[in-house]
């Protein structure tokens, strides 16, 4: 596997690393996704060590005199980015008007969660529990069905599998019982799924959207950091778990308080990503 790195850092001495006149940022980026299709040929019984690297070729495209054409590799990762971008930015004004909400009452985040009441609310009263099957990750063949696992980052995104034992129907929360340092922290999931033996899904017992249940999930992972290896979740404690959350004057869950912020937030988002894309524009022009 090869990465493109342009900030410095740090490397293990299994890590091979080189420079080159012709390497920026869109040759590298060029460069590796290219030498990619001989990265197969490498395992642990079969290692990319110096005296194999110096015999590895790679396939790149060349000028007139048969040299690598790095003007071009530069000109067309450019040009992809850009588009990507242009993609990416189109995406992100259509979800923001979606999200259906009054730019001008926008701000506030802190005083609006320090003026709410809270109290603790057993998840078990507003989610069923159901706990994951697959056991045996390693064996599930590779397909189109996302794999949730107690990861802790990428929402829990293992990969995607096929045939798993039960597939857990999108819109609802997953919560980490246990994991290298993901126990505690909760995920919303849009998509149907396969779900890892160490993670629970919450669904809820009422209609509930994701804006709420984004909301709720970020509640929930607080509980990271208290629970691990040596203290999972397990069902009889999953059942018994409090958490603060926004309540209304007769102390239920303030759902509709929840989602508003939910959309708040994500706007808010949003537009940093749009801010981002317009600096980095300004910056390539």
């Amino acid at each position: 596997y090869a990465i493109y790195k342009r900030e410095p850092f740090i490397s293990t001495s299994d890590v091979i690393f080189g420079y080159a006149d012709w390497l920026n940022t869109y040759t590298g980026l060029f460069f590796v996704a290219a030498q990619d299709m001989i990265e197969h040929k490498y395992s642990h019984g079969y290692k990319r060590n110096a005296q194999h690297l110096k015999g590895d070729r790679v396939m790149l495209p060349v000028n007139d005199a048969g040299k690598p054409d790095f003007q071009f590799m530069e000109d067309y990762v450019r040009e992809l980015m850009s588009a990507k971008r242009e993609q990416y930015r189109q995406y992100v004004e259509k979800r923001l008007e979606s999200l259906e909400l009054d730019s001008a009452n926008m701000g506030g985040y802190s005083e609006e969660l320090k003026s709410r009441e809270w109290k603790p609310i057993l998840i078990s009263a507003i989610f069923d529990l159901v706990r994951g099957r697959e056991n045996n990750m390693a064996m599930l063949a590779t397909g189109d069905t996302p794999l949730v696992s107690a990861k802790n980052g990428n929402n829990g995104l293992k990969g995607f599998v096929n045939s798993p034992k039960k597939v857990i129907l999108g819109h609802c929360v997953t919560l980490n019982n246990d994991g290298d340092g993901g126990a505690g922290l909760a995920y919303y999931q849009p998509a149907n799924m396969a779900l890892d033996t160490h993670v629970t899904a919450l669904v809820p017992k009422m209609e509930m959207s994701q804006w709420t249940m984004l909301f709720i999930s970020e509640c929930l992972s607080v509980l990271h950091g208290f629970f691990g290896h040596g203290l999972s979740i397990s069902n009889d404690r999953a059942k018994n778990i409090k958490i603060m959350l926004p309540v209304t004057e007769d102390g239920q869950p303030d759902y509709d308080f929840m989602e508003e912020f939910g959309r708040k937030m994500m706007s808010n988002k949003y537009n940093q990503y749009l801010a981002f894309l317009a600096m980095s524009d300004t910056i390539k022009a």
